[in-house]
């Protein structure tokens, strides 16, 4: 489910932030940030590991650090999660607006999104997870579909040879492909509901370097098509380089498509971080958390402004900030930040023991 989720993030964000950091190199980045996605997933299997039966992140960090630093966490995190709700919701609207309905409002696109996936993050996780599972063949096929028929269209002297005078440049790319993998994160307050096996680690490695790889491939395909300066400046360059996709002269103007097939990532992704968000204000009346979530992500979502370019770019960047300060931050911070005050709990309770003992 995350897998499909992420795609969502990696087509809306990754292209035309590793275009403007690393120009022809963009394409190293999911490479180069591979080895710390992989750290951050043994981070979260460490979460997993401490968490109970039926235990997910919120209440996880109610018990190691405490009532008041884990309610705390927990409403933060609720807050900036319904602010992302929000984003992606505009962002999927204009996108719709832009490939399909052109002249279009995108309050429609927004509200019936919002009220689908509120629908959906009121119902169990499981359901869910069938759902993307019974998607990603089909997710699969048109990524793979997409890739072979741009190729050849790529011009080599635009991704080859990489540009390491740069590295600055693309190291700032690594860390923006990482910023996109790191939203793996607002899964961890769903573990309550997930159930775990020895091999849950070895997948999830699999599943990142199958991640990694398909957003290379694709940056290869979207740089090596538009340029970097292109894709750079335009506001989804993924569905830019495919707005002129042909298959044997029989399939022409596959976008509308494709972008109503990618609606279905931000449905896995929404909903889960409206069920992230309900579950990390406490375990208890979740169905009316997350309608009241929902309400007020469409709102933030109309608050967010989609008709001024230079505007939506800056709200981008500052969402796209805000989610490394919080997943790369704020969750590892509160994790440790828990470890050594349970540990400092133990020791005075077991001093307090051996006094009485």
């Amino acid at each position: 489910m995350l897998f499909v989720g992420l795609f969502s993030p990696i087509t809306r964000a990754l292209p035309s932030d590793a275009a403007g950091c690393a120009g022809r190199s963009a394409w190293l980045a999911p490479l180069l940030a591979f080895p710390a996605v992989l750290g951050f997933i043994a981070f979260l299997a460490a979460v997993k590991r401490r968490c109970r039966a039926g235990e997910g992140f919120s209440e996880l960090a109610v018990r190691l650090a405490g009532a008041r630093i884990g309610r705390l966490f927990g409403a933060v995190s609720a807050a900036w999660m319904t602010v992302y709700c929000g984003f992606i919701l505009r962002c999927g609207a204009e996108r719709l607006v832009s490939a399909v309905y052109a002249n279009a409002h995108s309050a429609p696109f927004i509200i019936i999104t919002g009220a689908v996936c509120a629908a959906a993050a009121c119902g169990e996780l499981r359901w869910r997870a069938r759902s993307a599972q019974a998607f990603f063949p089909l997710l699969a096929l048109t990524v793979a579909a997409i890739l072979v028929f741009s190729m050849p269209n790529v011009r080599a002297e635009r991704v080859w040879p990489p540009d390491f005078t740069r590295p600055a440049g693309t190291g700032m790319a690594a860390l923006q492909s990482l910023n996109v993998m790191l939203t793996a994160a607002y899964g961890a307050f769903l573990f309550g509901e997930v159930y775990t096996s020895g091999r849950d680690l070895r997948r999830a490695a699999v599943w990142a370097a199958s991640a990694a790889l398909v957003s290379a491939l694709m940056l290869v395909c979207i740089v090596g098509i538009l340029g970097s300066k292109l894709s750079a400046s335009v506001q989804f360059p993924f569905f830019a380089m495919i707005r002129n996709i042909s298959a044997f002269r029989f399939i022409d103007r596959i976008e509308p498509l494709i972008v109503a097939l990618w609606m279905i990532t931000d449905y896995v992704f929404v909903s889960m971080l409206m069920s992230s968000a309900a579950v990390a204000l406490g375990p208890s009346k979740k169905k009316i958390k997350t309608v009241c979530i929902a309400a007020v992500s469409i709102t933030v979502s109309f608050l967010i402004s989609g008709n001024a370019f230079s505007l939506f770019q800056r709200v981008r960047r500052i969402i796209s900030a805000a989610n490394f300060v919080y997943a790369a931050g704020l969750v590892p911070a509160v994790f440790l930040a828990g470890l050594v005050i349970s540990r400092k709990r133990l020791a005075k309770k077991r001093k307090k023991d051996e006094k009485s003992a």
